[in-house]
């Protein structure tokens, strides 16, 4: 193995490592949101905290081990460009194909590496994920019950109010409990024989319970040193109520799952793809997709640098900047061509294998025509093709003037007027410079760059790895049109998660060339302190700070919400509302819970309604009102209740019975609005908004 072997070898495998580890970061936080939210909201073991990390690992490999590949091998190239090691190389008589062969050694391994991650690791670590998952979530689903919240999905038929928890080792205590049981009465049955002529849910009131999770049961059991439970009849005058001095209860649960739907075929493993897409199962298209992918990503490690090694390989000065445009610029041509490919397939015009291959076949008889005229005599220098305009660009920019190389003519009133145009630029410049003088503005316009081209970089990998998460259900829903309207929405959001980590690889790169070149060195020389020099990339930092608060207070909830709707409609889920005018559950202003089947927005009514006032020492039932109608009185702004009644309560006996046709309650303050209210998830909220839910929780 001779001495340019390993150092091209080295180079490349280094700037490789680099460039996956840091897309893999990216794409990690992605993916381990939830990992986050079950840890936040469940005591769990290090163990296995620490497992489900390592699980979600491996899911973005298959995708930033090629663009990993591609970008190090661009890298290495440029950097050697730069430094002229290129044309030492060339005039020492040393075939560009000597080169070659190090990165085609390197690109094998990683093929051979990526191949064994997307056929078995990265299946296995999905469905191992899901398991680990789903499991501590049933176990958190049943031991931890926020307070003051409605739990409404995870038991069936039964609806969980509790006011306080005391969490514990093993047994949880909850103060103030209140549980409806919604079942249809030939369901549940009833307290003393009303059968079906029971109306309205069964409530079980305690002023404290103990609770013990049995996760392998999937259920919680429920101890009541003492309860209440009260029951209506569509008789009015019949009301039943039983007093449990020491019960027990077991209620089952349905938690979440761990992981959206429809990333099945994501967890299946190679061999039942292969199975399924021999199948006449209506998946036959969508496995068929999958199962070619897993084998054409891996390929793309020798595809993607066969085009690149032959663009970037120049006798000019290029750099590493030029090598991560070229990389950006190849990834999304040839996920393009996939995504057309796919789109294909999915309507039939080209069988799953020649699509999804078509991407790489291009790149492959492209890159093998570039590499052939690699040492070429008359070969072209398509680094410098390239990056021509964008200099000639530059340099009218700078200079100010046309590019045509003619000797502009001006008579005598516009060599004045030139003149003095040129004074007050010089005016106006040396006011800049006295703000923003010559060692700023080198040093801020490297860091803009490279903020830039990372941020370009981080934002493209992940609209890459969004792509192939949603392609499972735009192939089983038939929604592949929705995916560029969906990234549209969802760039305020990328701009926003990958600008900070944009920010910090600028400053260390930034900074990192400048010590690199000695730049450090002379500014010190210079009397210029590294303080100063970090004090226009401090401001950069400043500023993008602001930008994205600015960015989150008024652009990024609503682009999150119409991304939300896009994403729920590409994964057929129906589509959610935030005002919750037809909830069917409400806490009130005061110790109250209302409960209604029907609420007419338009027309200010309520029906049928149930309403539950709460006494707190000890925490019992204090009102029971049901009407079959209620309706908004503007003019006195009352809720108007129309036949139903009213009971009054203390120590679990009624105290006072009143049936009406009509009645009003002023204690009830509530209005139309308070049932309307919006209930957004914390994406779609400002700072403000935010600020108001969390005090309207307390």
């Amino acid at each position: 193995m001779s001495l340019l072997f390993r150092y091209v070898f080295r180079e490349v495998a280094v700037s490789s490592l680099i460039g996956a580890v840091l897309f893999t970061f990216v794409l990690y936080l992605q993916r381990v949101g939830d990992v986050m939210e079950l840890l936040v909201r469940a005591d769990i073991a290090a163990r296995d905290v620490g497992y489900l990390f390592l699980l979600t690992l491996p899911l973005p490999l298959p995708y930033t081990i090629p663009i990993g590949v591609l970008v190090g091998i661009l890298l290495a190239l440029g950097r050697m460009s730069t430094d002229g090691e290129i044309t030492a190389m060339r005039a020492a008589g040393v075939p560009g194909v000597r080169a070659v062969r190090p990165i085609g050694v390197f690109c094998l391994f990683a093929a051979i590496v990526c191949g064994a991650v997307t056929l078995w690791l990265s299946p296995w670590a999905a469905r191992e994920r899901v398991r680990v998952g789903q499991s501590l979530q049933i176990s958190q689903a049943t031991a931890r019950i926020p307070p003051r919240v409605f739990i409404e999905k995870v038991f069936p038929d039964k609806v969980l109010y509790v006011r306080d928890v005391e969490p514990g080792d093993s047994v949880i205590r909850w103060k103030g409990l209140f549980m409806a049981d919604t079942r249809a009465p030939e369901s549940r049955g009833s307290v003393e024989g009303l059968n079906a002529a029971v109306d309205g849910p069964r409530i079980t009131i305690a002023d404290e319970a103990l609770v013990v999770a049995r996760p392998e049961q999937n259920r919680l059991q429920i101890h009541l040193p003492r309860a209440s439970i009260f029951e209506q009849s569509y008789d009015p005058r019949k009301y039943q109520r039983q007093t449990i001095e020491v019960g027990d209860e077991a209620i089952e649960t349905e938690p979440e799952a761990f992981e959206g739907r429809g990333r099945e075929l994501d967890q299946t493993e190679t061999i039942d793809l292969w199975r399924m897409r021999n199948s006449d199962s209506d998946k036959k298209v969508d496995a068929g997709i999958f199962f070619h992918q897993r084998f054409a990503l891996p390929i793309a490690c020798l595809v993607l640098p066969l085009v690149g090694i032959p663009l970037s390989i120049s006798t000019q000065r290029s750099g590493r900047s030029v090598g991560v445009v070229l990389a950006l610029g190849l990834v999304f041509i040839y996920y393009m061509f996939l995504l057309a490919g796919t789109a294909l397939a999915q309507e039939d015009v080209l069988p799953p294998g020649p699509a999804v291959w078509a991407a790489n076949l291009i790149f492959a008889l492209v890159g093998v025509r570039l590499l052939s005229q690699l040492d070429s005599p008359n070969r072209s220098d398509w680094l410098a093709i390239l990056s021509r305009p964008v200099t000639r660009w530059v340099k009218r920019v700078r200079s100010g003037s046309s590019d045509t190389g003619e000797v502009p003519q001006f008579d005598e009133a516009r060599r004045r007027k030139a003149e003095q145009a040129e004074k007050a630029k010089r005016r106006n410049e040396s006011l800049f410079d006295v703000f923003f003088p010559i060692t700023d503005r080198y040093v801020l316009q490297r860091f803009a760059f490279y903020f830039v081209l990372m941020l370009a970089a981080f934002v493209s990998i992940w609209v890459v790895f969004s792509f192939f998460e949603l392609l499972t259900d735009m192939l089983a829903h038939d929604k592949l049109a929705l995916f560029l309207p969906y990234i549209y929405y969802l760039l305020p959001f990328l701009f926003y998660e990958t600008a900070p980590l944009a920010v910090m690889v600028a400053t260390l790169v930034c900074f990192g060339l400048l010590a690199k070149h000695h730049e450090l060195t002379a500014f010190r020389a210079c009397g210029i302190s590294l303080y100063r020099l970090a004090a226009p990339v401090l401001l950069a930092s400043m500023f993008v700070s602001g930008a994205l608060f600015a960015l989150d207070h008024y652009t990024l909830p609503e682009t999150n919400r119409r991304q939300d709707a896009i994403r729920d409609e590409i994964k057929d889920r129906p589509a959610r509302t935030f005002l919750n005018a037809d909830r069917q559950w409400t806490f009130g202003m005061d110790e109250r819970i209302f409960y209604h089947h029907y609420f007419d927005w338009g027309k200010r009514e309520m029906a049928p309604i149930f309403i539950y006032d709460f006494r707190l020492e000890p925490f019992d039932l204090k009102r029971h009102i049901y009407a079959k109608r209620a309706r908004w009185d503007e003019s006195k702004r009352v809720w108007v209740f129309e036949e139903g009644w009213v009971r009054e309560l203390d120590a679990g006996r009624v105290t006072r019975f009143e049936q009406f046709d009509t009645a009003t309650f002023p204690d009830i303050r509530e209005t139309p609005e308070y049932f309307r209210k919006e209930n957004k998830p914390y994406q779609q909220m400002n700072s403000n908004e935010l600020e108001a839910y969390i005090r309207e929780l307390n």
